[in-house]
């Protein structure tokens, strides 16, 4: 329990760590991604308050981790499209495109390795309803 509250923290790091940030263009994908994020944000925090309430994997972790895998795989492919049209039309320097794929790249392996963590905890059969082929 405590493993998968430590990945859902990290990961919440990381999300306020880019909406934290202003809007670079205000391109319709980066509302996207942004959107994205912030429907990630708010299944970490329902996710580490039921961890925290109930301290096993209930309905309520489920609802939440779903949500955020969910939330991430549109995040993710948003914000490669946004990536790519800010190097095509110059929407934002390439310090700043970096940064933000180090850290989606760094958001997508914590949920990666929360993935075996997430197994466990809700048996292989049922964690697949959970974490999409792409993070097992």
């Amino acid at each position: 329990m405590n493993e998968l509250l430590g990945y859902l923290r990290i990961i919440e790091n990381q999300i306020h760590s880019i909406l934290n940030r202003p809007f670079i263009s205000s391109n319709p994908l980066e509302v996207k991604f942004r959107l994205a994020l912030e429907e990630e944000k708010n299944a970490v925090h329902g996710a580490i308050s039921a961890l925290e309430n109930s301290g096993e994997g209930g309905p309520l972790l489920h609802y939440f981790l779903s949500i955020l895998y969910r939330a991430d795989e549109v995040g993710h492919a948003s914000f490669r499209a946004w990536a790519r049209a800010a190097s095509w039309m110059n929407l934002a320097d390439e310090d700043t495109v970096k940064r933000l794929k180090e850290v989606f790249a760094n958001m997508h392996q914590e949920l990666k390795d929360a993935a075996p963590v997430i197994q466990k905890l809700f048996n292989q059969q049922n964690a697949k309803y959970i974490v999409p082929p792409m993070y097992r």
